[in-house]
């Protein structure tokens, strides 16, 4: 529902209202008239006209104070200059059509050069005064402020402000002033219309604070016309770690609002929505207006001092991330998931203790990139997850609440400076329970925000009661990888390997305890291993890393073979492994990776078997010797492990098809059959079922047994 400022809607009449600076605009400027109609809330809307070029605004105007009214404004501009007009509306729903038939249009003499009117909360239009015939224009580069270091690709949009179809250019791009990377094109852009781009050549991101220049020239082989727009930059930071967060969705509600008990279900709805689950808080500021409302009542203070910096005018309103405005229904998954990939540039870690009905908390900030020059807030919000009431206690009808703002500590926020990587700050807060309120549902949310841009940089929220969370900290993302071996027995055989995502390899050194320098150290003892990781830009220590190599007992290896006939080459191979931690990987000298090997010469053969641990045990098989098991009929037999427990693996080289196993009992009943066909069969039996004893199994071909051997089952 809107907020009621004005006492009397201009529904009838229509007023002009004209602020001409300029009669007439000096050689080399044309005067360009911006003309706004609003709609029955003016005092929403705003604009500004930009030079693109330089960022220096032109003329601005709004808010307004009468509805349903046109204002104009107009303005001498260069010639050449290309020229960036933004709207904005503090609600979220444009100027057209929901309340009234605003409008806005930028005119030069009888050219309309831009129009609009039905928008969300901003629309932004770029135009040329005096188009050219081959004018591109970098509008956009797509890539985040923060980005681990390593390899990057330099992603953007072109926007054709020429006259003429533009059918190949050239893409380029620099890094703090360095070598230019150049591409050559093929695309057709229309006048008007914009080229999403990747260049071909990433850029290997190094460690710090960076300008990426992005431009094109040669349209089509010749010059572009307008050089003064060709190129936009933009600034990345490029770190080593950097911080996970929450979506933050500030939502602005009232128990008497008629349209927010139409509204929110819906965006409760998508909230609950399991790939949303865990990506989020949410924090409902309870209104003044437009009636009754106890969560309000309760609390006052803090949910107007979010009202007055956001500027909210109606509820249902909604934040998201501070910058992104609209009514509920613009909250979806795609949103959630677009923001949820912005990293953190800083993390937050929350101690809590509880005495009696007040807790204490504790919250530090690590930054983990230098903070650009700003006005940094954090604001420690306590939520109650579901406010429920037996009868709604407004008048829209509503009756349960959630993640109702209880307490902002304190309401103004704190402020946090500009930190630099590495840098720590902490404040300390306390919160004493009101009656009102079920203590074991309260969670603290913490979010951090630059007050001038309105961005969050960071949100997390407390997975316990509040006052109980006794050492929390929101996750991060890093480059480094580790693999960590053990040293095996006595043997002092462990090993550390570390690496770098993206190609970040190269930009690194490492110094160990242990003297060395090299990404990987070997021969460990067990024990605590600590590596420094360096740039090698600048020498600064980037971070520390702290593993530990532990010891592990020897597993037992078994090995089993059959022997080879002749020159048939059909020896079997087989290794079983036992007391280690599965699962296991093998390694055999003939490149196999299975327990089992057939087709095999007389000779000697080596398996290096490790398990989950990383502890590895090396056997020899020798198949030549009759290690195996033949009987008379030539059936090549291994069984392993035997005794068995709940599984045995048994190995046969059949001579015959379609012959049959039978497994049976010391009375000679039949406990399993399986069909096998002639050379190789590998199967399992299982034994869990079994009961302790011996059992025999042998082979028959049409009937006749081609052998008989031993099983012994022992649980």
């Amino acid at each position: 529902m809107k907020k009621i400022v004005q006492l009397v809607l201009l529904l009838t009449a229509v007023v002009v209202f004209t602020n001409s600076a300029f009669a007439q605009c000096p050689g080399g400027q044309t005067q360009l008239t911006v003309t706004v109609k609003t709609d029955q809330y003016p005092d929403e809307t705003t604009w500004n006209l930009i030079n693109y070029a330089t960022g220096a605004v032109l003329a601005s105007g709004g808010p307004y104070a009468a509805a349903n009214t046109t204002y104009t404004e107009d303005v001498c501009v260069s010639n050449s200059a290309t020229v960036q007009f933004e709207i904005f509306d503090a609600y979220g729903d444009g100027i057209c059509c929901a309340y009234g038939t605003g409008f806005y249009n930028v005119t030069a003499g009888a050219t309309t050069l831009v129009s609009g009117g039905e928008f969300g909360d901003e629309e932004t239009q770029i135009f040329a005064v005096n188009p050219q015939t081959k004018d591109l224009l970098i509008t956009k580069i797509s890539m985040q402020d923060y980005v681990l270091a390593g390899s990057k690709q330099i992603p953007g949009t072109i926007l054709n402000l020429g006259t003429t179809t533009v059918s190949n250019f050239n893409l380029n791009y620099r890094v703090d002033g360095g070598a230019t990377q150049t591409q050559f094109v093929t695309a057709s852009i229309a006048p008007g219309a914009s080229y999403n781009f990747t260049h071909g050549t990433p850029w290997l991101a190094d460690f710090g604070s960076h300008t990426v220049e992005v431009w094109a020239s040669d349209p089509d082989g010749v010059a572009d016309m307008n050089p003064d727009n060709d190129m936009l930059s933009k600034g990345v930071y490029s770190a080593f770690e950097l911080g996970d967060r929450l979506v933050l969705i500030e939502h602005f509600t009232q128990a008497s609002c008629g349209p927010c008990a139409a509204q929110n279900p819906g965006m409760q709805a998508v909230l609950a929505q399991q790939a949303n689950v865990g990506k989020y808080a949410h924090i409902s500021y309870h209104t003044s207006w437009p009636g009754y409302d106890p969560m309000y009542n309760q609390n006052p203070a803090d949910p107007d001092s979010r009202v007055d910096y956001y500027g909210v005018s109606g509820v249902p309103g909604v934040f998201v991330d501070g910058t992104i405005s609209g009514q509920p229904s613009m909250v979806t998954t795609s949103l959630i998931s677009q923001q949820k990939a912005f990293p953190a540039a800083c993390g937050v870690r929350v101690e809590e203790s509880l005495t009696g009905n007040t807790a204490t908390i504790n919250v530090t900030v690590t930054s983990l990139v230098d903070f650009a020059p700003g006005n940094y807030k954090m604001y420690v919000a306590i939520i109650e997850q579901m406010v429920n009431y037996t009868t709604a206690p407004g008048s829209n009808g509503e009756k349960d609440f959630p993640n109702v703002l209880r307490k902002l500590l304190p309401t103004a926020g704190i402020t946090v400076p500009a930190l630099a990587a590495g840098e720590t700050f902490t404040t300390t807060q306390t919160y004493t329970f009101p009656t009102y309120v079920d203590a074991t549902d309260l969670r603290t949310v913490v979010f951090i925000q630059e007050n001038s841009s309105k961005s969050i940089l960071q949100t997390f929220k407390t997975p316990d009661a509040t006052g109980t969370n006794s050492w929390v900290e929101s996750p991060t993302q890093g480059l480094l990888a580790a693999e960590i071996n053990p040293s095996c027995g006595a043997g002092n055989n462990g090993s550390i390997s570390v690496s770098l995502a993206d190609g970040a390899d190269a930009l690194v050194y490492y110094q160990w305890t242990t003297g060395g320098s090299a990404a990987t150290i070997s021969n460990l003892a067990p024990g605590y291993y600590s590596v420094g990781v360096y740039s090698v830009a600048n020498n600064e220590l980037l971070k520390t890393y702290v593993f530990e190599v532990t010891e592990t007992t020897p597993f037992n290896l078994t090995v089993n073979s059959v022997s080879s006939a002749g020159s048939a080459n059909n020896g079997i191979a087989s290794v079983s492994a036992t007391n280690g931690q599965a699962p296991y990987t093998y390694a055999w000298s003939t490149g196999s990776t299975s327990p089992t090997i057939t087709g095999l010469a007389p000779g000697t053969y080596t398996v290096s078997v490790t398990d989950a641990s990383g502890c590895t045990v090396v056997g020899t098989v020798q198949v030549g010797d009759s290690v195996g098991i033949e009987d008379a009929q030539g059936v090549k037999t291994i069984c392993y492990p035997n005794p068995a427990n709940n599984s045995a693996t048994v190995v046969m080289n059949v001579p015959v098809a379609n012959a049959e196993f039978r497994l049976m009992d010391v009375t000679g009943k039949v406990v399993m059959v399986q069909q096998m066909g002639a050379g190789v069969n590998t199967f399992t039996l299982s034994t869990a079922k079994l009961s302790n004893g011996t059992y025999y199994y042998q082979v028959l071909d049409n009937g006749i047994s081609l052998g008989v051997q031993k099983l012994v089952v022992m649980h």
